[in-house]
């Protein structure tokens, strides 16, 4: 089992959440990691036999692997996305989760990461309502891939978390539609342009697929 690094609070209690600001009471505590996953931490997990412990995957997700014959995630040998201090990236839902179990954590609802991201307050970005290209990843920086999980230190959350705008989406344990399979992915990504997008924004995957902007971070 992995150190489980130092994570942040959110308090339970009232905020405005999604697009439409609507009043959601998240009825209790939370614990989020700060910073996205890295390579260096999901690495830790390969080198433990993570890959090769079905303790840690749900049924389904153990069927994939197994069947994929996966061992590490997608782009894990590339030298633009794989850094230590990279978000891992070409992970899929079912590795997140996987992951997440390994540390003795889990995967984020929603409205639990958009009350990370945003604080209680409606605002459109982590840092307030004006966008700030110098504040995050997003295709207004042109940078176009992803950057160390600790570049943006002037932009954190209310609650100080980095990166919960841009840089990667992330996976969260919420079902995109009812009755479907696709998971919600929230924060957007270097491809992705923030000006548009905004905190509340959403998008979704299904849970199998492995993409070069998807990591994730956990919660508990």
């Amino acid at each position: 089992m992995s150190d489980n690094l130092l994570m942040v609070t959110i308090p339970k209690g009232p905020f405005v959440f999604g697009e439409s600001p609507t009043n959601v009471d998240l009825n209790h505590d939370f614990e989020i990691d700060p910073f996205l996953t890295t390579n260096k931490r999901f690495g830790k997990f390969i080198e433990s036999g993570g890959y090769s412990n079905p303790t840690f995957w749900s049924k389904e997700g153990w069927q994939w692997k197994e069947k994929s014959g996966a061992t590490q995630p997608d782009f894990w040998e590339d030298s633009r996305w794989n850094t230590p201090e990279l978000p891992v990236v070409g992970v899929n839902w079912y590795e997140a989760q996987a992951f997440a179990k390994w540390e003795g954590k889990r995967l984020p609802n929603e409205r639990e990461w958009e009350k990370a991201a945003r604080g209680t307050d409606w605002q459109a970005y982590p840092w307030g309502n004006e966008f700030e290209e110098d504040k995050c990843n997003s295709s207004e920086s042109g940078i176009e891939q992803t950057t160390p999980v600790s570049k943006y230190s002037n932009s954190q959350s209310p609650y100080g978390c980095y990166d919960m705008m841009g840089n990667v989406w992330e996976w969260t344990s919420s079902f995109f539609e009812e009755g479907e399979s696709a998971r919600v992915l929230r924060g957007g990504s270097t491809f992705i342009s923030a000006i548009d997008l905004g905190v509340a924004g959403r998008s979704a995957s299904e849970p199998q697929i492995r993409m070069v902007d998807v990591g994730f971070r956990c919660a508990r």
